[in-house]
């Protein structure tokens, strides 16, 4: 992100902290219905037109596995109790799993 872009962020956030203290937004109701009546105002204020009318994204190429870019992969063991734990190794961290409608092993 670039500073300008940082700066513009940080000035759309204290916009929207100064509109919600001003409403006296004190539940989550009021607060949701600020950004209703703010955004038409600040985007007003705010917005510039694109320099290049049309779409900006690009065709993904064909070639590209979206379900095997975004997939979790993960490598565990079935311990002899049948648990799984994936994590960091430590044993409050970690995630659990029992492994049911399996027979023992012997």
């Amino acid at each position: 992100m670039t500073l300008q872009v940082r700066s513009r962020w940080r000035n759309f956030q204290d916009r929207l902290l100064s509109e919600l203290r001003l409403a006296g937004a004190s539940t989550v109701e009021l607060a949701n219905a600020i950004p209703e009546r703010f955004l038409p105002e600040y985007n007003a204020q705010f917005a510039k037109p694109a320099r290049q009318a049309g779409v900006a994204y690009r065709k993904l190429d064909v070639r590209l596995d979206l379900d095997y870019i975004f997939a979790l992969r993960y490598e565990h063991v079935v311990n002899p109790d049948h648990i799984i734990a994936v994590g960091t190794g430590c044993e409050c961290s970690c995630r659990r799993w029992l492994v049911t409608g399996t027979r023992a092993r012997k």
